[in-house]
């Protein structure tokens, strides 16, 4: 009976050992797996955060270049109002001779 005990329980531990085999070997490939995903993850992150930047700094060019033509377009008007004024101005002065001279 001892001898029957004793290899039931050998053959307890033995299967026990194969078990505590088979899940580390699971956990193993499994942590690698999880591994490859957050390395994976990692570099798209990385690549997307480089794309942001880059973006960033072509808003930021975009931008200064909106405020360089918003500036020349302003002066333009600027220039366009001073033209219409002066020719107001004109057409009233020989608006005047004319009246001088038809008198």
């Amino acid at each position: 009976m001892k001898h029957l005990s004793a290899v039931i329980l050998g053959l307890v531990c033995l299967a026990l050992a194969i078990s505590l085999f088979v899940s580390k070997s699971n956990d193993n490939a499994q942590h690698e797996k999880d591994a490859e995903a957050i390395t994976s993850s990692s570099n798209l992150l990385s690549s997307a955060q480089t794309e942001v930047a880059d973006c960033k700094g072509k808003i930021i060019t975009l931008s200064n270049r909106l405020e360089t033509c918003q500036s020349t377009s302003l002066t333009y008007s600027n220039k366009l109002i001073e033209a219409k004024s002066a020719h107001a101005t004109a057409k009233e002065d020989l608006n005047r001779q004319i009246n001088d001279l038809n008198r």
